[in-house]
């Protein structure tokens, strides 16, 4: 658990005591006193208002009184990474639960034009650092209302919503949304009895990779008991996982005379009972899922699909790069037939071919869309059981899928007309072999090549001279082909910064190695060697722009 409380003055015994019993009764790990209105040279009060053995940090200048005071307990590592008038962002470290977070703390100006400075810094932290590519939580007090129902006299008066689309835009800019906020409807009073005002002005916001990993998460406005503000309280329950749920079925449905013949022919049970009596339920794990698929989804498909004209489909540009990068809105479908039979008698819409997914997001929490509650959990991109599971924050929504093959034909074969053959009649991207014929990549001076023994030297130094960052590649694969041009510019950008820039070609006979010490899942695996660690790092995202390596090279180094 983590809080944000204005406090409105620290200066004050009776306020020191009010807020460390508020500590002890809720026990949270860190968190932040806002307007403490101590100067900087009376530092030492804010000792006062801590708990013994606790931490803090002031973002207070010698012209200006404190306004933001990070805490924390000695149990938790806090790095600051960014410190403004108006938001402190930091690294948070939860020793007990191996836990990494990013926390924004912030304290908005009075007037909406002081404010901006605010949204701007807000969207930069998303758009130039890695806090948007993990768990990202901000929280505080914005000195400013999201909705005008967040005013206490919506209903019998004009309510001033200056600074209320700003605010809006911002969070768009931010990729932030405002997460579930139990108890009071305001967090802030305005104590006056002849014309009483509430308002919630402050917030807690998450992003998208934090509900992922952290779904139950949610805020408490607590009473402020002698505050005007009320504290806001995140709490993250415990992620263990949960029991499944009964399944539900319709038992009298069974009882019917044709129950059993319906259910064997719509799904050809011999052809999948005879696939699994002699290849096992999980051959799909050694062989690859194209037959798994073939019979449990492609062919049921080509079935129904007989009887139509056209059909819609779900795929966006985006969902993967590899082979849905080209797809049109409206396309005469490539690999199956429709009711007049033959090449070019079934159409296939994509209608959303071209929005982006943050997009699909944002539009399904505004309409209010339920979704399927794995989404929550990691699961971006659903598929069957044995072959699903959650992402990391930062990796593609697809590397969710079989995981276990190489980067090549993330698709199941439903939509097999992705995937491009060259002329040899091959698919573009190979799986598990290597060509001779085709031309290496990556070929920057500032790249060295680096042979078997070559990285595995690299490997067994523990006090490097110089930090190391190494993409595991095989030149055939279309996304090493793809991120050849930003990994050669990074190593001439890096070149005689003391980092080296490196490739080791990791398919054929050096697949497995690469596997079992390398710790390669797909291609390209990036990994960074710092100078006083004798294990790897390994770049966790799907971007592999240079601002976004060097982001990351820069925060292991």
């Amino acid at each position: 658990m983590f809080f944000a409380w204005n406090v409105r003055g620290l200066n004050s015994e009776t306020r020191h005591t009010s807020v460390k019993d508020w500590i002890r009764k809720y026990k949270p790990l860190f968190g932040v006193y806002l307007e403490t209105k101590i100067q900087h040279n009376n530092g030492s009060r804010i000792s006062g208002a801590l708990p013994v053995g606790w931490k803090h940090f002031a973002n207070s200048d010698n012209q200006s009184p404190t306004r933001i005071i990070v805490v924390w307990h000695p149990t938790v590592s806090v790095t600051i990474y960014q410190a403004s008038p108006q938001v402190v962002t930091c690294g948070i470290f939860i020793l007990a639960e191996n836990q990494s977070l990013t926390v924004s703390f912030v304290y908005g100006f009075n007037q909406v034009e002081e404010r901006q400075q605010l949204w701007d810094e807000l969207a930069f932290i998303n758009a130039n650092t890695p806090a948007s590519r993990y768990p990202w939580a901000v929280l505080g007090d914005f000195n400013q209302i999201l909705r005008s129902d967040q005013h206490s006299q919506h209903l019998t008066t004009d309510v001033d919503t200056a600074g209320m689309e700003d605010f809006n835009l911002a969070l768009q800019e931010a990729e932030l949304f405002e997460t579930q906020a139990n108890s009071l409807t305001y967090s802030w009073w305005n104590n006056q009895d002849a014309n009483p005002v509430a308002k919630k002005i402050d917030h807690a916001l998450f992003n998208q990779h934090w509900a992922q990993l952290f779904p139950d998460s949610f805020c408490e406005f607590l009473e402020p008991e002698k505050f005007d503000h009320a504290p806001c309280l995140v709490r993250m329950p415990s992620q263990t996982r949960r029991a499944p749920k009964p399944f539900k079925f319709f038992h009298h449905t069974i009882d019917h005379p044709d129950y059993l013949d319906t259910v064997r022919s719509s799904w050809k049970f011999e052809t999948t009972q005879g696939s699994q009596q002699n290849k096992g339920l999980f051959s799909f794990y050694e062989d690859g899922h194209q037959e798994c698929c073939r019979i449990r989804k492609v062919r049921p498909l080509r079935r129904a699909l007989k009887g139509l004209r056209a059909w819609i489909t779900g795929q966006r540009k985006d969902q993967s790069p590899g082979t849905r990068s080209e797809i049109p809105v409206v396309q005469v479908d490539p690999v199956f037939e429709g009711l007049d039979g033959g090449a070019g008698s079934l159409v296939k819409w994509n209608p959303v071919a071209n929005v982006q997914g943050n997009d699909v997001w944002n539009f399904l929490r505004t309409m209010d869309v339920p979704v399927n509650t794995l989404h929550a959990a990691g699961y971006v991109s659903i598929g069957c059981e044995p072959c699903t599971r959650a992402v990391l924050p930062g990796q593609h929504e697809r590397e969710g899928r079989w995981w276990w093959e190489d980067a090549k034909a993330k698709e199941c074969g439903l939509h097999k007309g992705n995937i491009k053959e060259n002329s040899n009649g091959n698919a573009a991207a190979n799986v598990n072999g290597t060509s001779s014929t085709v031309a290496d990549i990556f070929k920057s001076e500032n790249v060295v090549s680096l042979s078997r023994q070559g990285i595995e030297n690299l490997m067994k130094l523990e006090n490097r001279k110089e930090a190391w960052i190494v993409v595991l590649y095989a030149p055939w694969c279309p996304f090493c082909q793809a991120m050849e041009g930003s990994f050669d510019e990074l190593a001439d950008k890096l070149g005689g910064s003391g980092v080296k820039v490196a490739k080791f070609r990791a398919d054929g006979d050096q697949k497995e190695f690469a596997k079992r010490e390398l710790q390669l899942g797909s291609f390209p695996t990036i990994l960074v060697f710092p100078k006083n660690s004798s294990r790897p790092i390994k770049y966790p995202s799907e971007k592999r722009d240079v601002d976004s390596l060097t982001s990351f090279l820069n925060l292991v180094r």
